[in-house]
């Protein structure tokens, strides 16, 4: 099982946006029959940590990272074989993810990055 804690910069519980963070670490919960065991936090909490209690942040290793891409992938690619909206839905998806990272990488990576 792997534990983590999800960030936001929404308040927890806020209606809306607060809640999308919890909502989500369910939906990962549920979609990795609780092999994923996420807790949403807001940024507060985490300044929190880090200043007061001295925890250090690291990024997920490279490998983590990638395993975790390949089993969503398969997991949204065998989804998507159930039907033709699902199909659909999938191509869609796809489609909409790709441009936005090209579109990603030209703008707010290289805004946080030079900054």
């Amino acid at each position: 099982v792997w534990k983590w804690k999800l960030i936001t910069a929404w308040p927890k519980n806020l209606p809306g946006a607060g809640l999308a963070a919890e909502n989500l670490a369910e939906r990962l919960r549920t979609m990795s029959n609780g092999r994923l065991d996420i807790t949403a936090h807001s940024q507060t909490a985490l300044e929190t940590l880090v200043g007061e209690h001295g925890v250090q942040l690291r990024p997920l290793p490279d490998e983590v990272l990638d395993e975790l891409r390949t089993a969503a992938q398969e997991v949204i690619a065998e989804t998507a074989k159930q039907d033709e909206l699902s199909q659909r839905i999938y191509a869609s998806y796809t489609a909409f993810a790709e441009r936005a990272r090209r579109y990603t990488d030209l703008t707010e990576k290289a805004y946080l990055e030079m900054r």
